[in-house]
C-alpha cells in the first residue's frame, strides 16, 4: 500500500481544503495516483448521511455519533479498494474529527467516543495524520466568509469550538499526529506539509536512479576550462 494521509483542523476548513488540493495537485503533478475524499461523506452513501447531517436540525449528540460511524464504515471499505489500486489516499478529516466534535464538542460519553476513533484508525491505518491549528474564532470566520448558510455546526457558539480544539489536541497527542500553525502563509504550509509527506514517498515515478558504472568503466578524460565572458561574480 501507498500512503494513506488523514487531514484535521481546528475549525480552519477554508485552509485545510486549499491544502489538500495543494498537495494533491503536487502529487499528481509528479504522476502519482492520488484519491481524495472526505468525511464526513466520501461515498455516495456518505455524501447522503453528510448532507443530512450538516442541516440545522435539533437532536441528541449521539445522533452524531453513530451517522459518523455508519460513513465511516462505508469510507474503510472505498480505502481498501483504492489501496488495492495503489492510490495515494488524502482524507479530509479523520476519525480523529469524532474526539474532537462528538467527544469533547459535544460531550458524548468519551468511552464509546473513543471506541469509534480507534477502531476507525486502527482500520484506516493512515500514514500520517495533519492536524492544522488554529484559533477558533479565526478558523469560524473564515468558514463563515465563505458559507451561503451555516450548517449544523457552524451554528454552534464560539464555547463549543474552543472544547473542539481541545479535543483535535488530545487526539494529536494519541496518535502522534503532525500539527502544523494554520496561521502561517499558505505556501509556508504547504511546503512543509509535503516536506512530511515526501519523507515517506520513494521517488516519485519519473525519477529513475541512473545506470550503476562500473570501476573499470568509469574514464576520465581531461576537459580545459570554459569560460563565460558574460558572467558576472
Amino acid at each position: 500500500t501507498r500512503l494513506v494521509s488523514d487531514w484535521s483542523s481546528d475549525v480552519c476548513s477554508s485552509d485545510l481544503t486549499t491544502q489538500i488540493r495543494q498537495a494533491e495537485k503536487y502529487l499528481t503533478d509528479n504522476n502519482w495516483l492520488v484519491v481524495n475524499r472526505r468525511t464526513p461523506g466520501g461515498t455516495a452513501i456518505g455524501e447522503e448521511l453528510r448532507t443530512s447531517m450538516m442541516r440545522p436540525i435539533p437532536r441528541p449528540a449521539m445522533t452524531d455519533l453513530y451517522i459518523s460511524a455508519a460513513v465511516q464504515e462505508a469510507l474503510i471499505e472505498e480505502i481498501d479498494l483504492q489501496r488495492q489500486n495503489g492510490a495515494i489516499i488524502l482524507l479530509d478529516r479523520s476519525p480523529l474529527s469524532i474526539a474532537a466534535y462528538q467527544i469533547y464538542g459535544s460531550g458524548i460519553d468519551p468511552e464509546t467516543g473513543w471506541h469509534f476513533v480507534d477502531e476507525g484508525m486502527k482500520r484506516m491505518n493512515p500514514n500520517i495524520t495533519f492536524i492544522y491549528k488554529c484559533e477558533p474564532k479565526i478558523g469560524l470566520d473564515r468558514a463563515r466568509a465563505i458559507a451561503n448558510q451555516f450548517d449544523y455546526f457552524e451554528s454552534k457558539p464560539e464555547s463549543y469550538f474552543q472544547k473542539v480544539v481541545e479535543g483535535y489536541e488530545e487526539a494529536a497527542k494519541r496518535y502522534q499526529a503532525v500539527v502544523l500553525d494554520a496561521h502561517q502563509p499558505i505556501e509556508a504550509i504547504h511546503t512543509q506539509t509535503m516536506q512530511h509527506i515526501n519523507s515517506l514517498l520513494p521517488a516519485t515515478p519519473e525519477q529513475t536512479p541512473p545506470p550503476e558504472v562500473h570501476q573499470e568503466e568509469q574514464i576520465t578524460t581531461p576537459v580545459a576550462p570554459t569560460v563565460d565572458p558574460t558572467q558576472q561574480i
